[in-house]
């Protein structure tokens, strides 16, 4: 019986290459695998006119934190529904747009939900892409069903997982891109980890490869750095309001809008002196209209709760920047990402959810995993917070953040393997013109060494 590789993504340009790269992998040199999309063209089942209409009349639907715990047919739905709503900026300031959206989506989840279930059986493996979002809800289908899973995303490349080792059935879908213990035999110096920190924290732009394009203001800047920052007993990291929101579980908070919320109202009743720090990513071009949606909802927080005591920098500014010159006492607090990792390796203490890019097995911050331990964290005196400069998990995660060579600017990662065969990517160009790395690639016989290439490096990802 042919068996297919399912694709939740067309099979045109770019994820042209991937996806024949990883029918070549899952394949091997047979040639009875056919890749084609997944849609959403179909009826709504009576089954779910039915589980939607006691979910409706139980009232279940009219609390976020319920609708994003929701199972249908014992598949998450929920918060793949909650996380494609908050890409739009408009539901955070009208109730009503907001259970629209989030009806809508339930509703397209639970068809992707039933369309896997009739496409399972007949595959062998399917390609992902964007997994905390709608498109994720089908890892679930396919993992329970032993099949191969492929997806590409932070801060891993493109990876696989294969469901039939029995060692893997525990993986849960938000795990798969997560940094994991001992699950990198490369073995990097401790003195080569630092010198990267040293590197990132003195010139980001030139070894970030994502913050390339951030735009820093000079005269801004000076006006941010005229204020006594020494004063602040926390620095929080905002970031991005309507990306990537539940891409790596859910620890309480619907959106990372609602944690900042939930992070200034708190610190402002035990009387902190607050600073807010915004993520680079408001003020990248790469980063287009979502930049854009970032700043004005950041811009109506500094509007609701600025005062003496709780200062928003509203400018694009290094971390370094800050970090030299605040109290070395302060207390550092983001959701997850490597502001984190940043301040462990300067000897700050540092406070994040377990819901993060690395797993939850890491000891590496002060992390909490609900509302109500990270209540308990942020009330907690600063002095009985833990410190973890130069732990052993520290340098873990950093290794393998930093020098995967399947990751986001290593050799291995299939963006690297094609521009081998390309001329310089000018990803100013490739926002505005997505299909330009394709595009690039001279010839067939290119083509067919790129996607040979790509097939022998995806990273097999293992519980």
């Amino acid at each position: 019986m042919i068996r297919y590789l399912i694709s939740t993504k067309k099979k045109e340009k770019l994820h042209k290459v991937i996806l024949e790269a990883c029918n070549k992998h899952i394949n091997k040199n047979q040639n009875n695998i056919i890749t084609y999309t997944l849609t959403t063209n179909r009826n709504i089942s009576i089954y779910f006119i039915w589980f939607f209409f006691k979910k409706l009349i139980s009232m279940s639907l009219f609390d976020v934190n319920k609708i994003i715990n929701l199972k249908y047919k014992n598949f998450n739905i929920g918060v793949y529904a909650a996380s494609h709503t908050f890409t739009n900026h408009k539901v955070f300031f009208n109730k009503f747009s907001m259970y629209l959206d989030l009806f809508k989506n339930l509703l397209i989840v639970a068809k992707k939900i039933d369309y896997s279930l009739s496409l399972v059986k007949i595959s062998k493996g399917i390609y992902v892409d964007h997994v905390g979002y709608i498109s994720g809800v089908n890892i679930q289908v396919f993992a329970k069903n032993k099949k191969i899973v492929y997806c590409n995303g932070y801060p891993r490349g493109l990876c696989f997982v294969d469901y039939s080792k029995k060692k893997n059935f525990q993986l849960s879908p938000f795990d798969i891109l997560k940094i994991k213990k001992k699950s990198s035999k490369k073995k990097i110096k401790h003195k080569d980890i630092k010198n990267k920190y040293r590197k990132i924290l003195k010139n980001p732009k030139a070894n970030l490869k994502w913050m390339k394009y951030t735009s820093y203001d000079k005269l801004s800047k000076k006006k941010i750095l005229a204020i006594d920052l020494k004063k602040f007993d926390y620095l929080i990291y905002a970031h991005s309001f309507v990306d990537g929101q539940l891409f790596y579980g859910y620890d309480g908070f619907a959106n990372l809008l609602d944690w900042l919320e939930f992070s200034i109202i708190n610190l402002k009743k035990l009387n902190k002196r607050i600073l807010i720090k915004p993520h680079p990513n408001f003020y990248n071009k790469l980063f287009g209209k979502v930049a854009e949606q970032d700043r004005e909802i950041f811009l109506k927080l500094k509007r609701k709760y600025e005062d003496e005591s709780t200062v928003f920098i509203d400018i694009p500014i290094e971390n370094n920047e800050i970090l030299k010159r605040v109290n070395r006492n302060i207390v550092l607090i983001s959701h997850h990402g490597t502001a984190i990792l940043e301040g462990t390796f300067l000897g700050f203490k540092t406070i994040c959810s377990q819901s993060n890019i690395w797993s939850k097995e890491f000891k590496i911050s002060n992390q909490w995993n609900d509302i109500k331990s990270y209540k308990k964290i942020l009330i907690k005196e600063p002095e009985k917070l833990k410190n973890f400069k130069n732990s052993s998990d520290f340098f873990e995660i950093s290794s393998q953040l930093f020098f995967n060579d399947y990751g986001h600017g290593g050799s291995k990662n299939f963006i690297s393997i094609i521009e081998k065969f390309t001329k310089k990517i000018d990803w100013k160009k490739a926002q505005s013109k997505p299909y330009l790395i394709y595009d690039q690639i001279k010839n067939r016989d290119d083509y067919i060494k790129i996607v040979n290439k790509v097939s022998q490096n995806i990273e097999e990802i293992i519980c």
